[in-house]
């Protein structure tokens, strides 16, 4: 059984707190709440230094660049910020009006579920409600690519560490996809022909390890699975006796 290293409580959020990451250097915590603020905590002394502002609605996840340097936020709001992660200035705001969807609509108040920003801060990619997992330009802010093929609302997203034009997806349809960003293309659903491996609940939570090599992801079915990555096919599964599991940030290594 894994040990308690340390335990601690945070006050500061007046709402539901949706999001917690520590930074890559490990030495502040970044919170994400429906009070529609971030919040950064010392991991020395567990004390608030700083409040980033921007979303007009609850913030549901965070992400940070490779060197911690970057900052990205998705909210209830649909907009993606990104955010000079020292100073907690806004830096850039993506979305939240017209852009090239697959139908032409705007998609502000359209649910980011989760947020994934490249090694390099380069790239953003986002997973929404509507089904969809969009894919921008950090610096531009230009949305470069919609992918879509799940059938029910996208809940986990990640860019490959050691390829950013890698980008896995999980969903409430039950299935773990991997894509080409660069050009939309699904190279595969993991799982597929093999019933058994599948997850039997939302695909909650889904991660590249550091090298690309191997895939985690976890499920409302109470069951975490690690995949190979190349071949698709799963390699072990951890179960969790019918509780929900989440996976570690950032990637694991393998």
């Amino acid at each position: 059984m894994a040990a308690v290293i340390h335990s601690f409580e945070l006050h500061g959020h007046v709402a539901d707190v949706l999001s917690c990451l520590c930074n890559p250097d490990g030495t502040y915590v970044a919170t994400a709440a429906a009070d529609a603020t971030i919040r950064y905590w010392r991991l020395s002394d567990c004390m608030p230094f700083k409040v980033l502002r921007g979303h007009e609605g609850a913030v549901t996840c965070l992400s940070f660049n490779g060197i911690g340097d970057v900052l990205a936020s998705g909210g209830a709001d649909g907009v993606i910020i990104l955010y000079n992660a020292e100073s907690g200035t806004v830096t850039k705001s993506l979305g939240g009006g017209p852009a090239c969807n697959p139908m032409g609509a705007k998609f502000k108040n359209v649910v980011i579920n989760d947020v994934s920003l490249s090694a390099k801060g380069k790239v953003v990619a986002a997973a929404y409600e509507d089904k969809m997992i969009r894919v921008w330009k950090a610096g531009t802010g230009d949305l470069v690519r919609v992918l879509q093929g799940h059938t029910d609302q996208v809940l986990s997203v990640h860019i490959c560490p050691s390829d950013g034009r890698l980008v896995l997806s999980g969903s409430a349809d039950k299935s773990l996809r991997v894509w080409r960003a660069d050009n939309g293309t699904c190279l595969t659903t993991l799982g597929t022909g093999d019933s058994a491996a599948k997850h039997k609940g939302w695909v909650t939570g889904c991660r590249f390890s550091n090298s690309g090599r191997a895939i985690a992801s976890c499920s409302s079915d109470g069951e975490a699975k690690l995949w190979n990555a190349n071949s698709a096919k799963l390699s072990s599964t951890l179960n969790a006796a019918g509780g929900w599991v989440s996976l570690p940030n950032p990637p694991f290594s393998i």
